[in-house]
């Protein structure tokens, strides 16, 4: 389940994917449901727990200039960038999303 709620499963986000699909965008959302939110590739990298070496989108940071090891020096300001599922499986060391 992705929350207490028993209506809020992975199941019921596949079946109300086009409505929700947002949802995915969330870490703890798409690492419950890797299949539903069509994640298990990157899953699957992230547990290498290697951060790459591309720009990351953390909206706060200058365009093009925000990295995994900039997020790891900034980390005590932005740690809730790795709240999206899109950095924390870019930057599994530094999210601490290595075990996934």
């Amino acid at each position: 389940a992705i929350d207490d709620d028993t209506s809020s499963t992975c199941d019921w986000l596949s079946e109300n994917l086009e409505t929700y699909a947002f949802l995915c965008e969330f870490q703890d959302v798409a690492l419950a449901c890797p299949a539903t939110c069509n994640i298990c590739d990157a899953v699957e990298e992230a547990s290498v727990c290697q951060d790459q070496t591309d720009a990351i989108d953390i909206e706060a940071a200058p365009a093009g200039s925000a990295t995994c090891e900039w997020l790891s020096s900034n980390f005590n300001r932005y740690s809730y960038a790795c709240d999206r599922t899109s950095v924390a499986l870019a930057c599994p060391e530094t999210c601490g999303t290595c075990t996934v």
